[in-house]
């Protein structure tokens, strides 16, 4: 699937390369992660622990880009 990042107002070419890197890493972290998953069993708590640091991540990520 194609990554498209749009231009806001006022956002440097800086800021829409870091924008890209950010979601390409989003994007590639998901589909090792599916790898992963149709490799080996991953019992229901290690999905759940796995999904919570994931989630806590990405809440990281979009403060970071609020602060900005």
């Amino acid at each position: 699937m194609p990554i498209t990042v749009k231009k806001k107002k006022g956002e440097t070419n800086d800021d829409m390369i870091s924008k890209f890197r950010k979601v390409s890493i989003e994007d590639n972290v998901s589909v090792v992660e599916e790898v992963r998953a149709r490799v080996s069993y991953v019992s229901p708590s290690e999905r759940r622990q796995v999904k919570k640091k994931l989630h806590k991540w990405r809440n990281q990520l979009r403060r970071l880009s609020n602060k900005k």
